[in-house]
């Protein structure tokens, strides 16, 4: 599926000129069997971790332990690229290292989060901070 764009008929507005001209209105949403029936640009790829953290990869690992979190890996989450449980950080064995920063990064903010204001399902006395 794409988006393709609603195209209006639009008169201009000079009186000498009456000339019809075509502009976007909006868009919608409609099948495409192939990217050759389609025309512009391609869209940008969102998403996608590109070149090396560097030395920032080891201290965001190092940051990540020093505040109790463990970074682990595991085939078992795929799908899925990361989890956080617990004090924990699963990652998926085998990505690249700009892959497993922009993975590592919102699951520690996440569990950052949750040890601020305490467990954001519930918010109940007994997973509050101390």
């Amino acid at each position: 599926m794409i988006l393709a764009p609603l195209v209006r008929k639009v008169e201009s507005a000079d009186e000498r000129n009456p000339e019809k001209r075509s502009r976007v209105a909006g868009f919608r949403a409609a099948y495409a069997f192939g990217v050759s029936q389609t025309d512009g640009a391609l869209l940008p790829t969102i998403g996608v971790a590109l070149g090396g953290p560097g030395e920032y990869f080891s201290r965001l690992k190092r940051l990540v332990r020093e505040h109790g979190i463990s970074p682990e890996y595991s085939a078992e989450i795929a799908s899925a690229k990361g989890m956080s449980w617990g004090k924990k950080i699963i990652l998926v064995p085998g990505m690249v290292p700009a892959k497993q920063s922009s993975t590592m990064v919102p699951a520690a903010m996440k569990k950052q989060n949750e040890d601020d204001v305490g467990c954001h399902e519930c918010l109940c006395t007994k997973c509050a901070p101390h």
